[in-house]
Parts: C-alpha cells; sequence; structure tokens
C-alpha cells in the first residue's frame, strides 16, 4: 500500500490553484491543480439526424500541430457559479449555441456522478448530460458567433451528422466529446437492436 501523500505549499492562487505535494514514493513534489467542477452538454437535433458543437480557440490546446488552439468541443460551463449541472447546462447552451433549453431537456450521464478529466494532476470532474433538442429550441441561427464577449469567447457553431458523429473512424480531440459519441452510440445499436425484435 502506498504511503499518504501530504500537502506542501500552493505554487499559484488564482482562476485555478497549482499545489505541491509530496508522495513518500516519489522523490519530487508532486503537482495537484485544483479547478471548479463542470458540466457538458450534447446537443442532439432528432429531426434533422444531427449533434451541435461548439468550436473555438483554447490557449491550453495551442501546439505545432494546432498553432492557433482551435478544438471542437460540447456546449460546457464551469460550475463556479451557484447553479446546479442542469442549470448550467441551460445557461450555457443559450450563451454558446444559441439554444434555448430547460432543465427538463437535459439528462445527466453516468448515474448523474461527474468523471474526472485527469486524476494525475487535475482535480475538476465534469458531469457530462444530453439534451434532445429540435428547430424551436434553436435562436440565432443567423449568427456565426456566440459566446460572451466579456470572458474573450468567440466560439462557432458547428454541425455534424449523428451518423458520423457516433462512427468508429471519426475522432474526436477532446474525452468528453469522445464519451458523448460513445453514449450515443451506444443508444442508436440499442434502438436498431430493438427495432429488430
Amino acid at each position: 500500500m502506498p504511503g499518504i501523500a501530504s500537502f506542501k505549499r500552493i505554487l499559484y492562487d488564482g482562476f485555478a490553484r497549482l499545489e505541491a505535494w509530496k508522495v513518500p514514493e516519489l522523490s519530487f513534489e508532486h503537482l495537484v491543480l485544483r479547478s471548479t467542477d463542470s458540466v457538458a452538454c450534447v446537443l442532439v437535433d432528432k429531426v434533422a439526424n444531427r449533434v451541435l458543437l461548439v468550436r473555438q480557440q483554447r490557449p491550453a490546446i495551442i501546439r505545432a500541430d494546432n498553432p492557433l488552439g482551435v478544438i471542437t468541443e460540447l456546449v460546457a460551463g464551469r460550475l463556479d457559479v451557484d447553479l446546479g449541472p442542469k442549470a448550467l447546462a441551460v445557461k450555457e447552451a443559450w450563451e454558446e449555441a444559441g439554444v434555448t433549453l430547460r432543465e427538463d431537456d437535459i439528462k445527466l450521464l453516468n448515474g448523474g456522478q461527474p468523471v474526472a478529466l485527469s486524476g494525475g494532476i487535475l482535480t475538476e470532474r465534469s458531469y457530462l448530460a444530453v439534451a434532445y433538442i429540435s428547430p424551436e429550441h434553436l435562436s440565432g441561427e443567423d449568427h456565426d458567433r456566440f459566446g460572451r464577449e466579456d470572458e474573450g469567447e468567440h466560439i462557432e457553431r458547428r454541425w455534424m451528422s449523428l451518423a458520423d458523429f457516433i462512427a468508429d473512424t471519426t475522432s474526436h480531440e477532446d474525452i468528453r466529446v469522445w464519451g458523448a459519441a460513445q453514449y450515443l452510440r451506444a443508444v442508436h445499436y440499442e434502438n436498431r437492436l430493438k427495432a429488430t425484435q
């Protein structure tokens, strides 16, 4: 059984907090990035058989093969406001994609439990959710940009066919998008199985 890690000091305290921890088995300090939990919601248009994603710049994604740091992801937000996961998904769907939802439209996945994004360094967990939308949920269809100006967000809507979204051959850049695709793939195959019985 490994020894018990012990807190040593705070290296940075701002939007997130970076802590140094001592782990008995390691000759170096283990870094822990404390961050608020989040919610990420896949928006599925059942009428048109498509999925609504958002595309935006993320500095943490900047690298040689992606110099602008642009990523396609789910509508998402941090639980750093006084809202529950469903209420936050409602707020973010409107701000990031111009989609009007109610909390009743949202289903939390994984039994309503959040999942760790990177247990090796990051404390953030994310609630994964799905909402089935139709044309009446959409507003601002003529806009090409969404997001909050005061947060520096410049977000584009990106539609993908449901078939392409769940295809084995489609690769996704974000673990939450990949998880949503696996969930929708399972639903698709379950529905096909029921239809053959």
